[in-house]
């Protein structure tokens, strides 16, 4: 079984990583600022890709074209009968719902 086939939930088990989701995964999505760029690793959260700038500056995140402040987090989902990402920066604390 591949590393995106399944992703562990909070209670230590494992069940399959939706589509989108893996799909946002591959996608290639990268961070950059003017000390340059990195690849962004998501963490998979009750649902939703979460990555937090923990640099020393705001990165743009692509293929988004969103700028995430320092400390911020950049939240990824995609509800039931959508057709595209539902894409929001919070600061870290107002995660935890």
């Amino acid at each position: 079984m591949g590393p995106l086939e399944r992703r562990h939930t909070e209670s230590g088990n494992s069940e399959p990583l939706p589509i989108w989701m893996a799909a946002l995964l591959l996608s290639g999505c990268r961070a950059s600022g003017s000390g340059g760029e990195c690849d962004i690793v998501w963490q998979c959260a009750s649902g939703r890709a979460v990555y937090t700038n923990g640099s020393m500056e705001t990165q743009l995140i692509e293929p988004f074209g969103i700028a995430v402040p320092v400390g911020e987090t950049i939240v990824v989902s995609w509800l039931p009968g959508e057709t595209e990402y539902t894409i929001a920066v919070d600061q870290p604390d107002s995660l935890a719902a």
